[in-house]
């Protein structure tokens, strides 16, 4: 799926929350926290980055309320969006 800088629902959310699985401590995956466009998540991100800069911490980029696969390329997924204006992403339900 093609995003570019004119995309209005696009989503980001981050979570600094431990929880415990059969395997260990692990982070609760993020759940959509912004909605809009570019500026909003940028923002967010932004936030997420300087709360929890030193600490384990997880994100996840969103289109249309799906997650965006890859949730460890959403800083390059943004910056590339920034830069060329437009990207290609896979959500994850896609196969």
């Amino acid at each position: 799926m093609k995003i570019t800088t004119r995309n209005r629902n696009l989503g980001y959310g981050w979570s600094n929350q431990p929880v415990q699985t059969p395997s260990g401590l692990t982070i609760e995956e993020p759940q959509e926290m912004v909605y809009g466009g570019p500026r909003s998540v940028l923002r967010e991100r932004a936030y997420a980055i300087r709360l929890n800069g030193g600490n384990s911490w997880a994100e996840a980029l969103f289109v249309g309320h799906r997650r965006v696969r890859y949730p460890w390329r959403t800083g390059q997924i943004l910056m590339d969006l920034i830069g060329d204006c437009s990207v290609e992403v896979e959500l994850e339900d896609e196969a």
